[in-house]
């Protein structure tokens, strides 16, 4: 909500973690912070969350957990739940909102390939492969208007591969080129404007 930021990461229990922030500049809860992932929950998770907020008091985390899952954990006010989007991930995911009904979350699989899944309104579509042969880490996603993504992936030699999703539709695979020793950061100031960083 306005005003309000949201902070998730993995504790060293392999545990998902929240900590925020209100208005008045103020982290809390002290300390570690709130867990949300369960202690009967099987598997603990591994590698960075991801998290988008689409509108007001709806917040949606995604995390690996060590069986190589993707763990979808999402806040529509007054609790939390999460559940299994199953899956066979080889790094950490990435997601983002496209719209306040629209948002995605992509991975590389155990195989190399990029997935990923779509919400379009209620519903999530299944694990989707865009094939190409990627490093295992997380992939990044970044929208620049309602139902537009951008998504951008490391190739083992090295260049940085990229597709843009519109309306439903996917582009071929796009080599940027480059040398890149790391994931790659992006960002949309504008519409249809989109800036990435190696």
């Amino acid at each position: 909500g306005t005003n309000r930021f949201d902070l998730f990461y993995r504790g060293g229990d392999g545990k998902l973690y929240t900590k925020w922030q209100d208005w008045s500049g103020t982290w809390a809860p002290s300390g570690l912070g709130q867990a949300i992932w369960s202690a009967n929950t099987p598997y603990s998770l591994i590698g960075t969350p991801a998290a988008y907020s689409a509108k007001f008091n709806w917040i949606d985390v995604f995390a690996r957990n060590g069986n190589n899952e993707v763990y979808h954990f999402y806040w529509r006010g007054g609790s939390w739940r999460y559940y299994s989007k199953g899956g066979s991930a080889g790094g950490p995911p990435a997601a983002v909102a496209a719209s306040p009904d629209r948002g995605m979350v992509a991975i590389i699989w155990a195989d190399g390939t990029f997935r990923y899944q779509y919400r379009n309104g209620s519903s999530w579509t299944g694990w989707t492969s865009l094939g190409g042969t990627f490093v295992k880490e997380a992939p990044t996603l970044v929208a620049s208007g309602r139902d537009t993504i951008h998504a951008f992936a490391r190739n083992p030699d090295g260049s940085t591969r990229y597709r843009r999703f519109s309306n439903g539709t996917w582009n071929a695979w796009t080599n940027l080129g480059g040398v890149v020793r790391g994931r790659v950061s992006a960002a949309s100031w504008n519409i249809n404007r989109v800036d990435v960083v190696a």
